[in-house]
Order: structure tokens, then C-alpha cells, then sequence
């Protein structure tokens, strides 16, 4: 949906008229419709690092200095006729490399864990019916249901709003919620004042409201 972009700022311009841009309405987008976006805008999330592997765990234990020393202490040793010191280095270099090993690996799988309890959803419009979704897969043009406590699933043009608050804080550093209503805002308005607009991430502390999704994933 990058082509239409308005050159005013999603903020700058009426609700009704982001609608007509993103190719939506009020009742948000079709499933196949849906489906269609995110193919082509790919899927609303942020780039994470790789899964790590058994393979490179193992090496960050024995990729330090300290490691290569004792290592080659130990290969000297035997050579010289020294092989129980060559045992104990071992002795001390290996159980080491092991249980590092082992705490990564833990704090690996405990980290999978809790990203796939913490993976968010959202309640969108689709055939002008309410549907819970992974927010992975809200596509632009989507209509946000927004509730108290819920998590904003993309960046956002709102459409109707009643007492909506939000918690900006993680962008802004704004302590107290900031309140949000529909009204086209001038261009130059700066982010942190956009009142008519919730980002990705933020959160809902109060009121409801309604918001048509223009950017979403690394376009956020």
C-alpha cells in the first residue's frame, strides 16, 4: 500500500479520505482480501534475530581467550611429558564449556516460550464482522477494534473514538496516557501530538475506538 501514501501525512487529511486511499471502508477489508495484503506486504512483524542453533551455542562457549589459552596449555603439557596437568585443564574446560552450554540453551527455549505466550492479537473487521486475529496478520486498510487493554497491532488512522486513551510512553516517554480523537490535524503536527492516530505497540488505557491500519511491520 506504499503508492498511496498521501503526501500530507495519514494525520493531515479526514478519516473518510484514508479509507478511500487504502482501497477500504468502515466495515474493513474481505478475508481474501486480507489474505492478498499481507502477501504482498508481508506479514505485520518486526525482524528478529535467527534461531540459534546447538551448533553456534556450543562455539560462544569456547570463543574466548581464556578458552584458547588453557586449550593450548593443555596440548603443550602433554608433549613435555605434563599429561595430568593436561587432565586437569581439561577437567576444568570442559565441565565449564558444558554447563554454559546448557544455561543458553535454557534461556533459548524459555525465550521461544514466552514470545509465543506474549504473541498479541487483534480484533479487526473482516466481512464487516468481528474477528480475533494474530496481529501478524493484519494487513493495511484492516479496521482495528480498539478496547481498554488491548495492544495497537499496527500503526493507525483512527476512525471513531470515545474517551480513547493511549499509553505512548515507550515512543514519547510521556508518563500519563495520552487522550486520542478522530479530527483531521495540520501536516506539521509532530508525532508525539498526532491525536488522531495510535502506533504499534501502544497501548489502550481507556475508552474505545476504531482505526484503519496504514503501516505495518518494518513500515511502522
Amino acid at each position: 500500500m506504499d503508492d498511496d501514501t498521501p503526501r500530507a501525512g495519514w494525520h493531515a487529511i479526514e478519516a473518510d479520505e484514508a479509507l478511500r486511499r487504502l482501497r477500504s471502508s468502515r466495515d474493513g477489508l474481505s478475508r481474501n482480501e486480507a489474505d492478498k495484503r499481507i502477501e504482498s506486504a508481508g506479514l505485520n512483524s518486526l525482524e528478529v534475530e535467527e534461531e540459534v542453533g546447538a551448533l553456534q551455542l556450543w562455539v560462544r562457549q569456547v570463543r574466548n581467550p581464556l578458552i584458547y589459552l588453557l586449550a593450548g596449555a593443555a596440548l603443550l603439557s602433554l608433549p613435555v611429558g605434563h599429561g595430568v596437568d593436561a587432565l586437569v585443564i581439561a577437567g576444568v574446560v570442559v565441565p565449564n564449556s558444558l554447563l554454559g552450554f546448557v544455561q543458553e540453551w535454557r534461556a533459548e527455549e524459555a525465550l521461544a516460550a514466552l514470545r509465543e505466550m506474549a504473541a498479541p492479537h487483534a480484533r479487526v473487521l473482516r466481512d464487516g464482522r468481528s474477528t480475533q486475529i494474530d496481529a501478524a496478520h493484519a494487513a493495511p486498510g484492516d479496521v482495528l477494534l480498539l478496547e481498554t487493554g488491548d495492544s495497537v497491532a499496527a500503526d493507525a488512522r483512527l476512525l471513531s473514538g470515545d474517551d480513547l486513551q493511549v499509553d505512548e510512553s515507550a515512543l514519547t516517554g510521556e508518563s500519563e496516557p495520552v487522550d486520542k480523537r478522530p479530527v483531521r490535524m495540520d501536516d506539521e503536527t509532530p508525532m508525539a501530538d498526532r491525536e488522531n492516530m495510535v502506533w504499534m505497540s501502544t497501548s489502550i488505557t481507556g475508552g474505545c475506538g476504531r482505526a484503519v491500519v496504514v503501516a505495518t511491520g518494518m513500515r511502522t
